[in-house]
């Protein structure tokens, strides 16, 4: 899964022919699900999103910039009812489908996204869409 920042978060070289020594730079504006752990016997999942790019061929490339990690975890306050919405069925059995829609039930239905966009990076404004929508905007606070 990833997200699209409207503006790119910044630039980073991309050596694309070690031979030739042809570099090209690549826009950061693509956040995306790098790692994702869901453990049932523990009853916690853990998700890490990074910034990256695609260069002109098409290739994805991570940023160097630290990932943003996430636990949620069910015997933590406040997390309990999201770990039973997204982790278990109707009659709380484990989930096993760990597909788009589970990430995108955490991120957008809990609000997850801020919790990863805020905690991995210091970016005074952003705005990421997703399937061509807008879905999570932060603003340059107003003095």
């Amino acid at each position: 899964m990833e997200l699209k920042a409207v503006k790119p978060i910044g630039l980073m070289a991309v050596v694309k022919d070690v031979d030739t020594r042809e570099v090209e730079a690549v826009d950061l504006d693509t956040l995306r699900l790098y790692a994702l752990v869901v453990n049932h016997a523990t009853q916690a999942m853990q998700l890490a999103f990074v910034w990256g790019g695609y260069d002109s061929s098409g290739k994805w490339h991570v940023s160097s910039l630290p990932a943003a990690h996430r636990s949620i975890q069910a015997n933590v306050d406040g997390e309990r009812d999201i770990w039973e919405a997204c982790a278990c069925d109707d009659h709380g059995n484990p989930v096993t489908d760990f597909g788009t829609a589970f990430v995108e039930k955490i991120l957008f239905t809990h609000g997850k996204i801020a919790d990863i966009v805020n905690g991995g990076w210091t970016l005074d404004e952003v705005e990421l869409c997703h399937n061509g929508k807008s879905v999570f905007k932060k603003e340059k606070p107003k003095r």
